[in-house]
């Protein structure tokens, strides 16, 4: 079974990025003059992503007006309307409702983790699972705070989600993969992915963790977006991604 379906949300307001989202949601802000969302979506499509799923609300006419059905991009796109206070959850389930397979990758609009997505797109597929978190291993740095929320059990499958758990050596970067099904376990529309989804499907022993020991350099922050185009300079994804849309 291939997996060639992602939802990601990008709904939100992105409260933290000040004045970068007065006039555009969080995942277009830009780089090199890309909106960061193509960097997203370029990533995916390597992965043998082909179908995007995308729950919009706040300026999401910027996305719509961009994107539009993605033909230009080489890919399909599909909107769904969302809102900020669907929060990660309930856009990501509006989302699940139009998938036309039995899985998906789930990536969050402002999430980049440079890594090759297909082992765990393959591992998931083979296995019997509903989902599968996809992490960073991290080790605690002098000086910082341990951000880690992922202790896993030695199958790999997540025992606890939460901060300040000393046995916790992975950390969310925001990327998993679902099985349709997990529409069935939740109710309502309104909530945060992994505050309700993720204790239920680790309560029913349903929830893996597939890690590597890359670092995650998403645009969570307006500090992050520094980070983004330092490591930008660092390679050619820059003229790839732009290589992508036709002109």
């Amino acid at each position: 079974m291939e997996i060639t379906e992602a939802i990601i949300p990008c709904a939100g307001r992105g409260e933290r990025m000040g004045s970068f989202t007065d006039e555009i949601p969080k995942p277009m802000i830009t780089f090199g003059g890309i909106p960061f969302l193509q960097f997203v979506i370029y990533h995916l499509n390597q992965a043998g992503i082909e179908r995007f799923i995308i729950p919009v609300g706040y300026k999401g006419e910027k996305i719509k007006d961009y994107f539009g059905d993605g033909s230009d991009f080489g890919i399909e796109i599909e909107y769904v309307q969302s809102s900020v206070e669907a929060e990660s959850g309930g856009s990501f389930m509006r989302g699940l409702k139009i998938l036309k397979g039995d899985s998906c990758l789930m990536h969050y609009g402002d999430a980049f983790f440079p890594t090759d997505l297909r082992p765990a797109l393959e591992d998931f597929a083979k296995s019997d699972k509903k989902g599968m978190v996809i992490a960073s291993k991290r080790y605690t740095l002098e000086g910082f705070a341990d951000k880690n929320n992922l202790e896993v059990d030695k199958n790999n499958n997540v025992i606890a989600y939460g901060e300040g758990n000393p046995n916790a050596k992975y950390l969310d970067v925001g990327l998993a993969l679902f099985r349709k099904e997990v529409l069935n376990d939740i109710e309502g529309d309104h909530f945060k992915l992994a505050s309700i989804l993720f204790p239920k499907l680790i309560d029913e022993n349903e929830l893996l963790v597939f890690g590597t020991e890359i670092k995650s350099i998403g645009i969570g922050n307006i500090e992050k977006i520094g980070r983004f185009n330092n490591y930008l300079k660092t390679n050619n994804l820059l003229e790839k991604v732009k290589a992508m849309k036709k002109e």
